[in-house]
């Protein structure tokens, strides 16, 4: 726990610098980078890190060499799909050359993690997690000081992107020195077909929430330009950090802590409701402190470029407060086996997100597209808190 918060504690100040010296229609541009790199993981998603970690056996080697072509393979196709992709896109559309600069520099990011040896797999499955943070954080600290030096000296979306490959490339370098195993590529795919059959439901569950947590994005950076998608992702970052990432980190514990007590039903529902009361009053109390602090924090860390931020910001602490809610939800259903549930309210929260987001963006722009996501949120949680009730009573 201790170490996720110090991972974000980097992330948060390293981002509102990056946000400070570099602008609302810059942050949009490398926003944009970053967007087709998370879009394209999320649908060559191949689900075999999970698949292996809970596979009751280690790889062989020849094993380890075909999931490792494999790999490599898919962070091949993503940077040539990028790549093809900027060339298409830029023939027939008007794009500025800082963003196919951009796009292109963000299509060595899953290029080179496509190397990063899965030996370290072996380290998870032996439960030394003390080596993984470490090594984590001594990365963190990199890419931290790298992203502010360069950014500093040199102030574009590009600095930014640099900074990620070059850490990508150290990660990959120092992954075969410390987890090396014997590897020459090998495309016998057929000897590991239970690590991708498994990783086939990663896949899909990867797509969905991709189209679900892209979609609002999508749309503001393809209607409302680069500056709007800045300013509208930059919300968003903050909303996420300041309400729902405490419950995320939280509802990690959850889990099996409830899975610990299905024997005692009655000890469970307490258990959730107390939970869930905890939550929402504590998140609650940050929305309240976020709507209070929210301008001043705006005008004093980011400036003055960064005002129309506020009004974004106000309206989507809401929308996180109700994704804290979200969690514990998730959590108890996972534990009663009713992840049909989480289905049908993910479902819910599309529809509305589509229908609401077309209904309101011409008129209100991003502030409809915040409000549309608000509400899909809240009818999510309302379908799986009354599956919920319905269930203990």
């Amino acid at each position: 726990m201790i170490q996720y918060f110090n991972a974000k504690i980097f992330l948060l100040v390293k981002f509102f610098v990056c946000a400070r010296l570099l602008g609302p229609e810059s942050i949009g541009i490398l926003g944009i980078g970053l967007l087709i790199v998370s879009i394209l993981e999320s649908i060559t998603e191949t689900g075999v890190v999970p698949a292996m970690i809970q596979r009751e056996k280690n790889l062989l080697n020849a094993e380890f060499r075909a999931v490792m072509t494999l790999q490599i393979l898919r962070g091949g196709a993503m940077f040539s799909l990028i790549v093809i992709g900027v060339s298409i896109s830029n023939y027939f559309y008007s794009i500025t050359q800082e963003v196919v600069d951009v796009v292109l520099l963000s299509a060595f990011i899953p290029l080179f993690r496509g190397f990063y040896c899965l030996g370290y797999i072996d380290v998870i499955r032996d439960g030394n997690f003390r080596k993984i943070s470490l090594l984590d954080s001594i990365y963190a600290v990199i890419d931290f000081s790298l992203t502010i030096a360069l950014i500093y000296f040199y102030p574009s979306p590009i600095s930014f992107i640099a900074s990620l490959i070059f850490v990508e490339l150290f990660r990959g370098a120092i992954s075969w020195i410390l987890f090396r195993r014997p590897f020459r590529p090998l495309f016998n795919f057929k000897m590991i077909d239970d690590i991708r059959r498994y990783g086939r439901w990663i896949w899909a569950t990867s797509v969905f929430s991709a189209v679900l947590n892209q979609f609002d994005k999508i749309f503001v950076g393809n209607l409302l330009g680069a500056k709007s998608f800045g300013l509208y992702q930059t919300g968003s970052r903050i909303s996420q950090m300041a309400i729902s990432d405490v419950a995320v980190a939280y509802c990690q514990y959850l889990f099996p802590s409830f899975v610990a007590k299905l024997k005692n039903s009655n000890s469970l529902i307490r258990d959730f409701r107390i939970v869930l009361l905890k939550i929402a009053i504590l998140c609650g109390i940050l929305v309240l402190l976020t709507w209070i602090l929210i301008e001043h924090a705006v005008r004093i860390i980011l400036g003055g470029e960064w005002s129309a931020l506020v009004e974004i910001v106000k309206i989507q602490v809401v929308g996180m407060w109700f994704g804290a809610l979200i969690s514990v939800c998730v959590a108890y259903l996972k534990a009663v086996g009713a992840p049909r549930i989480i289905t049908m309210a993910t479902i819910v929260q599309l529809i509305a997100t589509i229908f609401l987001v077309f209904l309101l963006i011409e008129k209100y722009g991003m502030l409809g597209v915040a409000f549309s996501v608000d509400t899909a949120l809240a009818l999510s949680f309302l379908v799986m808190y009354i599956f919920i009730e319905r269930k203990m009573a």
